[in-house]
């Protein structure tokens, strides 16, 4: 039996010191990865870990790959705390590893922030291990399945509050639990949580509110900066069929900015939220699958991709190496894959591209592509004038739809001043990103 430990995989000498000394007082075993490779040899030779801490800018295999190591291992009880330099590169993990239980730190990465979150994921690991191991009661076991519910739904959600109503039999009262996070404003009140609550009883739906201001009636006045202004509940399932054991709801004071994809996820983590499964078998949320489109359809028919805002528009170097991946993902599952080429430049010969406040109207284009689609898609400021979009799962036909409607917003946004041409390539067996790229440009020389 293999002793537990923390993998810390980092090519950082500084952030890996503060990483052992955050550890040294939980007596957790510290193995240190300087390259992806080196990680996943550790994987290979050692087993999982209690906690992987892991730059997703590893040198060679990146972190999304060691990521990727530890949960086909089956492992989904190790906590993963990931991090990046690159701020597309965040908000793109955000996306890609959302229901994979990983904690993605946003912002800089300070001693404290390093220290206060393995605190936490190893105090619940004991917590979790602690219920596990020494046939604890019923009420601990509720605890901890709680504890663990909120965790993920934050880890999913990133809202500043999470809260878990939990029976484990229908004639017991509800145990609740509420968390904020502390660098946020405290609400004034709670109250909308409860009544969510009974209407997930009574009609055995979740309820998604991205705006409580929006439903006011009219004449009422408007919602305080320190209301309760989005919520997203769904309950949780019992032990038996159709039985509801609870709600795990997450708000916020500000509208929360949630795809398809996410809110799927959630509902699935209140599916598998019974305890005594939970005391069996560790909890489990399936990742988004590419094959999923959300349920709003985009304009433009049927068959078209479905549309998001949750896509952020990728900077060339960390887009290089999402597409990559993706390249890679599609080829290994077998998918279809696509790639939209845009060319935005001033219609009039030798003008310079405009800027408004600081962002060239290529930047704000590319802003506009990303609004456009979906979660999982990949938006690219490519060049000074090019964007690419990739959109996995989608054939070369539906992507030229996906095209049309892209550049007549462009247009759209940017008046006659400027001219927006496109070219659409899928990938093939023998495909590169260069070779999508040559053939998409091929293509478009040749209207």
């Amino acid at each position: 039996m293999s002793l537990p430990f923390v993998l810390v995989a980092d090519a950082d000498s500084r952030r890996t010191t503060v990483c052992i000394e955050a550890i040294a007082p939980h007596g957790t075993g510290v193995l240190v990865a300087r390259t992806g490779d080196e990680a996943i040899g550790v994987l290979r030779d050692f087993g999982t870990p209690l906690l992987l801490i892991v730059d997703l800018l590893l040198p060679g295999r990146d972190g999304f790959s060691v990521i990727e190591a530890v949960r086909q291992a089956e492992h989904e009880r190790t906590a993963i705390i990931a991090w990046s330099s690159a701020r597309e590169l965040r908000e793109f993990a955000v996306s890609r590893l959302a229901g994979m239980d990983v904690r993605v730190l946003r912002g800089s990465v300070a001693p404290t922030v390093i220290q206060s979150t393995i605190d936490h994921l190893l105090a619940l690991r004991k917590t979790v291990d602690s219920v596990e191991q020494s046939q604890a009661t019923a009420a601990e076991t509720v605890y901890a399945t709680m504890s663990e519910l909120s965790e993920k739904a934050r880890q999913l959600s990133h809202a500043a509050g999470v809260a878990v109503y939990f029976r484990d039999a229908p004639d017991q009262r509800f145990r609740s639990t509420a968390t904020w996070l502390p660098d946020e404003p405290t609400p004034r009140s709670l109250d909308p949580l409860p009544i969510a609550l009974n209407r997930i009883l009574e009609t055995r739906e979740a309820t998604v509110v991205m705006d409580l201001s929006a439903n006011r009636a009219p004449g009422a006045p408007k919602l305080a900066p320190d209301e309760l202004h989005s919520l997203i509940a769904v309950p949780i399932a019992g032990a038996s069929p159709g039985e509801i054991a609870g709600m795990l709801c997450v708000f916020d004071i500000k509208p929360l900015a949630l795809g398809n994809s996410e809110i799927a996820a959630l509902k699935a983590l209140g599916e598998r939220g019974d305890t005594r499964r939970t005391a069996a078998a560790p909890l489990r949320v399936a990742p988004p699958s590419l094959d999923r489109q959300p349920e709003a359809q985009s304009a433009g028919g049927s068959g078209s991709p479905a549309t998001s805002n949750r896509a952020p528009l990728l900077d060339r170097q960390v887009g290089s190496l999402a597409v990559s991946r993706e390249l890679a993902r599609a080829r290994r599952e077998q998918r279809r894959l696509s790639i939209v080429v845009l060319d935005v430049a001033p219609a009039a010969a030798g003008a310079r591209i405009e800027r408004i406040e600081g962002r060239d109207l290529v930047d704000s284009a590319g802003q506009t592509v990303a609004r456009m689609i979906r979660g999982y898609d990949l938006a690219i400021r490519w060049s000074r004038d090019e964007l690419i979009v990739v959109l996995p799962g989608v054939a070369e036909h539906e992507a030229s739809r996906v095209a049309d409607r892209v550049r007549a917003a462009i247009r759209a946004g940017t008046g006659s001043h400027y001219a927006v041409n496109g070219s659409v390539a899928e990938l093939n067996d023998e495909s590169t990103l260069e070779s999508v790229l040559l053939k998409a440009s091929a293509k478009r020389a040749a209207r």
